[in-house]
């Protein structure tokens, strides 16, 4: 039986192999399915799945935003 670390290093593992553990590497991410909302002005939503190692499937969502003008 795997126990949650074993799920938590596997999903970390899958994450950095999509680039996704650093800020730099999350802000550049394109993949994945944009959310529209209204009024979301600035910011912006992405589900991803991402698969472990062990084949397992994850539902991610990354909300991310860009720099405001005028500050």
């Amino acid at each position: 039986m795997t126990g949650k670390s074993d799920v938590m290093q596997s999903l970390l593992a899958a994450l950095k192999r999509q680039g996704l553990d650093t800020v730099d590497g999350v802000f550049a991410y394109s993949g994945g399915e944009d959310l529209c909302k209204p009024n979301l002005g600035y910011r912006r939503r992405t589900r991803l799945t991402i698969t472990d190692a062990a084949g397992a499937q994850h539902e991610l969502y990354l909300k991310r935003y860009a720099p405001r003008s005028g500050n």
